[in-house]
């Protein structure tokens, strides 16, 4: 503000001023320099050799590397377009918190800098890309990124109505994401698509309290509903053709019975809020499980009970009370264990299972021969 109210020469001494103070200090470098960058937006008239030098400080704060990095140069406002490249030199985290900063300074010059990022190899880059589509013009976006953007392997979160006109110009939407679940109702142009093969709804801030009819979702074959409601119902579910169903912390209460009425469904993860807790009816068609959540009892569920097809079994848990053992004999007979525990210190029952086909990991400590360190723990 001070620089946008001072004389010209007032304003070029201020930025000097901040420019040499930030060369003096290396520890506070990045704090002056990127406010110097920040004030030119309020420069309306300045020294050429001033804002070049200016600019020339920003440059080195380019890229950013974390999310508060990139919220920060985002104050420099539109500056930081002409000193930002392209992701070809750029980690993975540098060209996601870029695309961040670039979304955040909106308007038309960053759209056409986001054009250098929409073909990016990285997965992570292409959906952030995408996640900036509500800070800037719908259909300009529609048009200038996402109708040549690869976006078989992200999401496209969809918010409102004006987005799924262009969703349906497109072509192609394989993987649609609903963030505010209750939308879905006023999206009946979505549910007529065949080509859509995943569909993810919820965030964590927004629970999932029902599922839309997906008989017209002749395409789709994942699911992943986020922070579900207890009162959820999975019966329509039933109708669909999903393939993979993914539940996100999974509340106490929600009854996963309706999914022995899913025909197809083969593939199943379940991230539990808390302790993990199992339906009590046989899932005969799940080939593939992911558990992560609390265990409460040494013992785990008879996963050959429950689920009899069961050939790749992983499971992220957390051991309470803190310390206590954990028996993995009920992993015996499946093809492919993959175990992460926490907060346990001895893992029991491991006679009889085959290191080449069960892996386990204890806080962080990966081993190929950690069970045969663990059976020397039995009584």
């Amino acid at each position: 503000m001070a620089v946008g109210h001072a004389r010209e020469r007032e304003r070029a001494e201020l930025l000097r001023k901040l420019v040499a103070i930030g060369d003096q200090r290396p520890s506070q470098r990045r704090r002056y320099h990127l406010l110097a960058a920040a004030s030119l937006e309020n420069a309306t008239t300045l020294d050429p050799a001033v804002r070049a030098e200016v600019i020339s400080r920003a440059a080195f704060l380019i890229p950013p590397a974390t999310r508060e990095e990139a919220e920060n140069l985002a104050q420099a406002g539109a500056v930081v377009l002409d000193v930002l490249s392209g992701p070809a030199d750029m980690t993975e985290e540098q060209a996601v918190a870029s695309v961040r900063t670039i979304g955040l300074i909106g308007g038309p010059a960053a759209l056409q800098r986001m054009q250098a990022y929409k073909d990016a190899p990285q997965r992570g880059v292409r959906q952030e890309v995408v996640n900036t589509w509500p800070r800037f013009d719908t259909v300009e976006f529609a048009e200038s990124i996402l109708a040549s953007c690869r976006c078989d392997d992200i999401e496209i979160p969809v918010t409102n109505t004006e987005q799924v006109v262009c969703l349906n110009q497109l072509p192609e939407a394989p993987n649609l994401s609903l963030p505010q679940p209750s939308l879905i109702h006023e999206f009946p142009a979505v549910l007529d698509r065949d080509s859509v093969v995943s569909l993810a709804l919820g965030t964590t801030d927004h629970r999932t309290s029902e599922l839309p009819a997906l008989a017209g979702l002749t395409g789709l074959r994942r699911l992943h509903v986020r922070n579900p409601t207890s009162t959820l119902s999975l019966r329509p579910l039933a109708s669909s053709g999903i393939r993979e169903l993914v539940l996100d912390y999974v509340p106490v209460g929600l009854d996963l019975s309706a999914l022995q009425a899913v025909p197809l469904l083969t593939t199943l993860s379940l991230g539990f809020a808390d302790h993990v807790a199992l339906p009590e009816v046989a899932l005969p068609s799940i080939t593939s499980l992911r558990l992560k959540g609390v265990a409460e009892t040494a013992g785990l569920p008879d996963f050959a009970a429950l689920f009899p097809g069961l050939t790749l079994l992983h499971l992220n848990l957390h051991r309470r009370p803190r310390r206590a053992p954990l028996d993995l004999s009920r992993v015996r007979g499946i093809d492919s264990v993959t175990v992460r525990i926490r907060n346990t210190t001895k893992v029991i029952g491991l006679d009889g299972l085959d290191p080449g086909r069960v892996s386990v990991t204890v806080e962080g400590r990966r081993t190929g021969g950690l069970l045969t360190s663990f059976r020397d723990q039995r009584p």
